[in-house]
């Protein structure tokens, strides 16, 4: 069971609740449409809804547990090259059949992205967008989110090498077409990221 709470400043302004039941149904359904499509996702049971106030309401989602999980950021540092290697592979494979699906993630972290054995899952489909059909643009935007993330937790010198970046690019193009194309773009506008994180104290 997880609480949703509506984060931004107009989340803390509410107290992390909801103005109608939009985005954590969203959720339900980003996961249902990722589940038939194969991807990795924790299955969604069901959505409780309270209402607090007028319109405004607190949503708790529950969904089966993924046993022995962890994500990314806590598992990548202490993994071998070959380990790493592996799960690199097995992270772009879902992204890609997320992305055939037509299933865009809203907000693509380390954090984000779960393993169990050999398993991956993704979560936290709540901003998820279902265009119905592969959209180039919003996949860019989701693989340039997931590279900011790997930048501002770890740096460009941590243990996600470019080397691995590329190999997981590579992977989710199928080969080499656009590979150079597609790393320049999730590459770019990094420095305006770093100047806010330093500035707002993320850095």
């Amino acid at each position: 069971m997880r609480r949703a709470a509506r984060g931004g400043a107009l989340g803390r302004l509410l107290g992390g609740l909801y103005a109608g039941a939009g985005r954590p149904l969203r959720e339900l359904r980003a996961s249902a449409a990722a589940r038939r499509a194969g991807v990795g996702v924790p299955e969604p049971v069901a959505v409780r809804s309270t209402r607090v106030r007028g319109p405004f309401r607190r949503f708790t989602i529950v969904s089966r547990e993924v046993p022995d999980a962890a994500d990314l950021l806590s598992l990548v540092p202490g993994l071998s090259p070959a380990r790493k290697r592996a799960l690199t592979l097995r992270v772009a494979d879902e992204m890609r059949r997320l992305h055939d699906a037509g299933v865009y993630h809203g907000d693509l972290t380390m954090k984000n992205i779960l393993t169990s054995g050999e398993d991956v899952f993704i979560i936290d489909l709540d901003k998820a967008v279902l265009a119905g059909a592969p959209d180039d643009r919003r996949a860019v935007r989701n693989l340039s989110r997931l590279n900011r993330s790997v930048v501002k937790l770890f740096g460009s010198t941590g243990p996600v090498t470019r080397t691995d970046k590329l190999r997981f690019l590579r992977r989710y193009l199928r080969g080499r077409e656009r590979l150079r194309e597609l790393a320049e773009v999730c590459g770019s506008g990094l420095w305006m990221h770093r100047l806010w994180w330093a500035l707002s104290g993320q850095a």
